[in-house]
């Protein structure tokens, strides 16, 4: 699989498959090293004081940046190549083959440098979820242990209810044995005296033999001196 360039800037990691702008920086020209960035990015960088966006080099020289195209035909390069002396041509060739060593090396310290990153981050976020879900573990035990003890004084205030309902019940049953007690001696002490009167008071109206006679005696002599004394009137 071939490699495929991207633009320089760190910022931007565009994939480049048309055009793009090479640069000779005076940091790396030294070892032979160039930059290439996409075309957005050099429009950007380059009207202005044209500086490197990659390494921050002051390109001063107008031959330091080249807009070079990425689709170069076979035969084009064959026209190009053509009439050069080896020399020429072997440099040429040793340019190419250290800028596409640079790139490579720059994209796999770039590749590790994106894998260190997300290791930490995910060491980060490891411990992060450690801590969470030990502190999650620790408060499902703690809310465990609040629902046992809990469950616990439930049972002893539903044992304590069921005590005091058979309490209440007994005390119930007590109660209503005593009302009928109540309701008895009650009845006992008001209709008692009342009969005992009734008996008396009927002993009273009706009268002896004895003193019916009296009375009627009585009665007799009074209507006795009456009559005498209307037929004296009468005489």
């Amino acid at each position: 699989m071939d490699y495929q360039l991207r633009c320089n800037n760190h910022h931007c990691r565009r994939h480049l498959s048309q055009q793009g702008v090479v640069t000779t920086c005076r940091l790396v020209f030294f070892f032979g090293f160039n930059h290439i960035f996409c075309i957005q990015c050099a429009n950007k960088a380059f009207p202005g004081e044209r500086i490197c966006p990659a390494c921050d080099t002051l390109l001063n020289e107008p031959d330091v940046q080249n807009k070079s195209g990425l689709n170069t035909f076979i035969d084009l390069s064959r026209i190009v190549l053509a009439g050069l002396s080896p020399s020429v041509i072997n440099e040429i060739c040793s340019r190419a083959l250290a800028f596409w060593t640079y790139q490579c090396s720059q994209e796999l310290l770039y590749q590790e440098y994106l894998g260190k990153s997300l290791t930490e981050k995910f060491n980060k976020l490891n411990q992060h979820l450690e801590r969470v879900v030990r502190d999650a573990n620790s408060e499902i035990g703690s809310s465990r242990n609040r629902c046992a003890a809990m469950k616990t004084d439930l049972d002893i205030v539903t044992q304590r209810n069921q005590e005091l309902l058979e309490s209440l019940q007994d005390k119930t049953r007590q109660f209503t044995k005593l009302q009928q007690l109540y309701d008895k001696l009650k009845r006992k002490t008001l209709f008692g005296p009342l009969q005992t009167t009734t008996r008396t008071a009927s002993s009273d109206i009706v009268p002896s033999a004895v003193e019916y006679r009296e009375l009627y005696l009585q009665r007799f002599f009074a209507n006795r001196k009456l009559i005498i004394r209307q037929c004296g009137s009468e005489a």
